[in-house]
């Protein structure tokens, strides 16, 4: 296993989390399959070096409705069974994983849903955001490009309405990944984010922060510093996937279609 820093590349190492100055937390997709349980024990071995008292798990699920209507062909009662069953799947994976650390350890683990994470301050960032890109300017031309290259990585097809509707989901999620979250009235600054490969979403989240085009934008929902918070691409490298335990499964991914130009829907 090794990681990717947003901000720097480098291999795994305790001094980022024994620091008092970052309380990580750990965000998970409903819609990515299962890592083996092997590689989760080691992530949250890894990530409770944290001296925080509390380890959020943030279970990604209300926002992913958004990517599933998207992606798949549900109705929206049936979109949002789907998301619950998969986010199940999910919480239940990472509960085994967390049975196999020591108990001071596993008491630490808190699961977290989207819903709880939506404070007032990250309502008026979103709105915020939202508003910058109803503009049309540089960001709506970043996330656009953003979510056009995601897109055709999925081998689906390009749609004017499918780029809008992912663009909803970058700009929801945007608050967690530029501000970190807060629970239980405690800020949670470093995303620990473990994946397969790197995502596109870093290089999105670096632009922000370093264009000088952006430091207005970002005078308008910064609520904290930005030296206090960081993006950590756990990077799962060298593993076959394992089966999940009897009772989970993973999440059925989703289909390849032709990938095509960019059309009105």
């Amino acid at each position: 296993m090794k990681v990717f820093l947003a901000e720097q590349n480098g291999q795994p190492h305790n001094g980022l989390l024994t620091s008092s100055r970052y309380r990580p937390f750990i965000g998970v997709s409903v819609s990515n399959r299962l890592l083996p349980l092997d590689a989760t024990i080691k992530v949250l071995s890894w990530v409770l070096h944290t001296p925080a008292p509390v380890l959020p798990i943030l279970i990604a699920d209300e926002i992913a409705i958004i990517n599933y209507k998207a992606f798949k062909h549900y109705s929206g009662g049936n979109c949002v069974k789907k998301v619950q069953g998969d986010a199940e799947k999910q919480v239940a994976h990472w509960q085994e994983a967390a049975r196999h650390l020591p108990a001071e350890q596993h008491q630490r683990v808190r699961f977290v849903r989207w819903t709880e994470i939506v404070t007032p301050i990250y309502e008026q960032q979103t709105a915020a955001i939202r508003a910058e890109f109803d503009q049309g300017g540089l960001l709506q031309q970043a996330i656009l490009s953003q979510v056009e290259s995601f897109i055709r990585y999925t081998g689906k097809t390009v749609t004017t309405q499918r780029c809008l509707d992912l663009a909803e989901y970058v700009i929801q999620e945007l608050p967690s990944l530029l501000f970190g979250i807060e629970v239980a009235g405690q800020q949670h600054q470093m995303l620990v984010y473990p994946t397969h490969y790197p995502t596109g979403m870093q290089r999105l989240i670096v632009l922000i922060r370093r264009s000088p085009a952006f430091s207005k934008f970002l005078a308008t929902v910064r609520s904290q510093p930005l030296e206090n918070n960081k993006i950590v691409q756990l990077i799962i490298t060298g593993q076959r996937f394992e089966k999940p335990h009897p009772s989970l499964q993973p999440s059925v991914r989703h289909g390849q279609t032709a990938d095509g130009q960019l059309v009105n829907s």
